[in-house]
Order: structure tokens, then sequence, then C-alpha cells
């Protein structure tokens, strides 16, 4: 037994998909799992339709795909006999509901498994990741529900090697016609601190590597201080590709860009950032993405809770929703929720129109902690607008929007404010969240859809997103107010709907 090897029993699966699935129904560690899903159902702070570990602790999600006609997600998991990350693993027909599966990578002889990526072959799956202390690792699988992993060469492929002109973290793995390519996400030092940096390496066997050079010459985005963790590279359409990746600084970033396949060189001209407080404060770390076969990709990202404190809380962690993210006419990516979400709707709470003069505050007839919220908001009028969700006398989160107009553009401001969102004493809360989108179009409407999950609220608007934890603990705190800011409003079309849980 190695020095590393993980304390949890490890498992070889059967080959062919009927033998395994009557092996997994004997699953001790999926026993398990479904009997913590089961304690954990009620609690007040377990999302209906967001991932969150089958037992306790989640970091970075890694590696999601399609094979053999099923969508596959891997993420950081901690197993209790062993809290060392390892790669969990979990199944979905559609990329809204997640069935549990065994733990998929083991540390051994890596201190612990860190990010890395996916990529599918015809016959296999080839995952790439950081093993701590050794390097970038490569394993295969063959089987059908992708359930037994071998490391090529049992160790790292890319190895930690001092005084190479590289630093070798967290992995994405791709193939083009000359053969693999894969990025090494990181920082590089420069005479004013360090940088963002994607080392890129070349390989045909996936075993021999040749470091070729950063994967930019210049990013104009990021300023110094910033790093590259966790990227994912997506061809879009034609030369354009989308890099996403997570800075320890800033949070995630996205960009569009041209890539050339003879240079191999990616040159960034659009630019998206995700989270607009620091990593601890902020709420989206990492994020996962692939292609949708279509010129578009699916992401996902893991969140921080606020409640780290509390020794009782029953887990740490969790996933966003699954996006879209597509390319608008001028190449700025789009982000949105998957259409699948949709048929999770349960109970049409409210549909209908609603005014609010300024300096009121009005009731909405519908309640819950779990809901689809789509509306249309008429500007005209006003110069924004308040909705309190999860409220009560005592508790609520707020999304402000807030038009602002200038010579350069016009934008709106959304907020997310979780600030009194808990009388929870170890709720640590976030920063309140505020992005800026750009405001189109004469008639100064704004279509916003809110979802709201119980601990979370995303709000989309106008191709973006905004991401806030809310922790309410009083039963009552489920009520919906709308209040008009500088002016009156008209909700044209409001609709919401209770959500029906994924597990």
């Amino acid at each position: 037994m190695g020095k590393n090897q993980s304390k949890l029993p490890f498992v070889i699966w059967p080959e062919t998909e009927d033998e395994q699935k009557i092996a997994l129904e004997n699953s001790e560690q999926l026993a398990e799992f479904r009997e913590y899903r089961s304690k954990i159902r009620n609690h007040p702070y377990t999302p209906y339709y967001h991932f969150c570990s089958p037992n306790g602790n989640l970091n970075d999600p890694n590696g999601i795909c399609r094979y053999n006609g099923k969508y596959h997600m891997f993420y950081q998991q901690y197993p209790p006999i062993d809290p060392r990350q390892h790669w969990g693993h979990a199944v979905s027909e559609d990329l809204v509901h997640w069935e549990d599966l065994p733990t998929a990578i083991y540390p051994d002889p890596e201190h612990a498994v860190f990010s890395g990526n996916t990529l599918v072959e015809e016959d296999r799956v080839l995952a790439m990741y950081y093993g701590t202390e050794r390097g970038n690792f490569v394993a295969e699988s063959r089987d059908p529900l992708l359930l037994n992993w071998k490391k090529l060469t049992g160790n790292a492929v890319i190895p930690h090697r001092p005084g190479e002109p590289y630093r070798v973290f967290d992995p994405h793995l791709r193939r083009e016609k000359e053969g693999y390519f894969a990025l090494s996400g990181f920082c590089r030092d420069t005479s004013d601190g360090t940088r963002m940096a994607e080392y890129q390496f070349f390989s045909q066997n996936l075993v021999n590597w040749v470091y070729i050079g950063e994967l930019m010459d210049d990013n104009p985005f990021l300023a110094v201080g910033e790093d590259g963790a966790c990227p994912y590279f997506i061809h879009m359409h034609d030369d354009r590709y989308l890099l996403l990746h997570f800075s320890h600084n800033t949070g995630p970033h996205m960009y569009s860009g041209i890539y050339n396949d003879i240079s191999h060189k990616f040159r960034p001209d659009r630019h998206v950032k995700l989270s607009f407080d620091t990593p601890g404060n902020g709420t989206l770390n990492a994020p996962c993405a692939m292609s949708d076969g279509n010129g578009g990709a699916y992401c996902i990202f893991n969140c921080a809770d606020g409640t780290m404190e509390d020794p009782t809380y029953p887990r740490r962690g969790v996933m966003t929703m699954m996006y879209h993210i597509t390319l608008d006419e001028n190449e700025n990516p789009v982000i949105s929720p998957l259409p699948q979400y949709d048929t999770l709707h349960d109970t049409l709470l409210c549909d209908g129109a609603f005014d609010a003069k300024l300096g009121e505050r009005i009731e909405i007839p519908a309640r819950g902690k779990a809901l689809d919220i789509q509306m249309t908001v008429d500007l005209s009028r006003a110069n924004g607008f308040e909705i309190e969700l999860l409220s009560s006398q005592y508790e609520h989160t707020t999304v402000r929007f807030a038009e602002r107009h200038g010579t350069w553009r016009d934008r709106a401001y959304v907020t997310i404010d979780s600030t009194h969102s808990s009388l929870d004493t170890h709720q640590m809360g976030k920063s309140p969240e505020t992005i800026s989108v750009p405001l189109t179009g004469e008639d100064r409407k704004l279509n916003v859809r809110v979802l709201v999950d119980c601990c979370t609220v995303e709000v989309f608007c106008q191709g973006r997103i905004a991401f806030n934890m809310s922790y309410p603990t009083l039963p009552e705190s489920d009520r919906i107010y709308l209040s008009a800011l500088g002016g009156d409003i008209r909700t044209e079309s409001l609709k919401i709907w209770s959500m029906k849980q994924i597990y």
C-alpha cells in the first residue's frame, strides 16, 4: 500500500452495462449515498434542483462529457473515511436530473485528485487532471458507465520539474489533427507580479509531452495578480473559441476569441467577468464546460457556502444550475439556463400583470422557497425595481435592478443582496453581488428570470448571470414583494412556478 493510497475501498466493476447495473444495486457506497440524501432532503438549506455531494462536501466540478448516450459529471469529492479530494461521479439523461455513481478516481500515487477535464474518443474517455505533489495525470475508462479508471503509466505524464519555464497545475486536454494538446492553467512571474498563464503541451501518445509555449501571447483583460486555474477551451464555430477559467484573486472569467490552429495561439477579444467579489466573499468558483455540439457550450460552476462555521451544517458547497453559453451576433458570450429546467415546473402559482407605483411595496400572490420567476418589466417611467424573495418580518433577500444612463452607454445594474437573509448565527454571509448588463431597445423593457432554490438565488438578465447564497431559517420566509425605484413600473408579464426536486 503506497503512502498516498486512498482509505476508501477500491472496487473493480464489471465491464458490461447490465452487469454494472446489478453491481450498482448492491453497492455499499451508493446505499450510503441514498441514506445521506434521504437524511438531508428536508433540511432548509438542501436545494431542490442544484447538485450537491451525496456525502457532504464537494469542490470543483470536473470533466462533464457525453458518452454512451449519457451525460457524466465528475467533481472533487471528500469521502468521510478519507477526506482528501477524490473524483466523485454522477450521471444524467438531461443535465438536470442526476444519479449518483461510485467514486471514480482515487488518489495514489498523488496525494489528492484535483481539477481537470475529460475527452471523449470513439471507444474510451480520457481524463486529465492535476495530482497534487506529482503533476498532471491521464486516466482512461472504456466501460459503459465509466466506472473503472486506469492511470496511464501509473504516474504523472507531465510531472513537476523544477527550473522549467512552465508550471504544472489544472489541465485541459483536447485533440487536434496533429495529436493531443494540453493546457496547464496557472500563472507566470513578471517584474511587476504574477500574471495569468495557460501553458501548452503537445503529445501524440498521451505519455510523452513537449512544452510548446503559452496559449496566449497577451490577455488584455486581466491585471497583475491573476491566475488561470481550471481552464476549459471550447470550440464554438469556425476559428472562434471560448475560454473559461478561475482566478484565485477575482473568481471566474470567460473569453471569446480567435484561435489559430497553425500557431496554436488564442487571441481573446471579448471578456465576461462572472463574479464581482473576491473568492471567499463572492460565490461562483471553478467552471466546468463541454461543447454542446452545435456552436455552444454547457457550463456549471461550484459555489462557496457562507455557513462554514457551523459544525452541524449538512454539506459544504453546491453546484450552480447547468448553463447554456452561446455567442450573439457580435460574438459576445450569452448565458441562459437550460430549457430542460422547465420540466421541473410543478404548480403555476402566479400568471398576471402588476403595477407598482413609486413608494409602494406590493405582495405578489405566490409563496415558496423553490421557484422559477419569469417577468417582463416596463421601465419607461422608472429607473428600476426591487424584488424581495424568501421574505418574512425578519428575513429577506433583495434583487435590485437599477438603470444608469450616460454618454458612453446605457446599462442596468443587477444586485443580489442577502445581507438580511438569515437569522442563523453561524451564517457568515456573502457580499452583495452586482453585475452590469447592457440595455437595448427604445421601449425600456427588461426580461428577467430569477430562480430560487432554498439557499441559492440565480438571476438571468440580458445574457448575464448573478448568483448569491441565502439561508432563511423561518418557515414563513417564503413571501415575494415588488417595489418601484425612481417612478412607476408595470410588470407586463409575471409567471411564477414552484419547482420539483431532482432526487
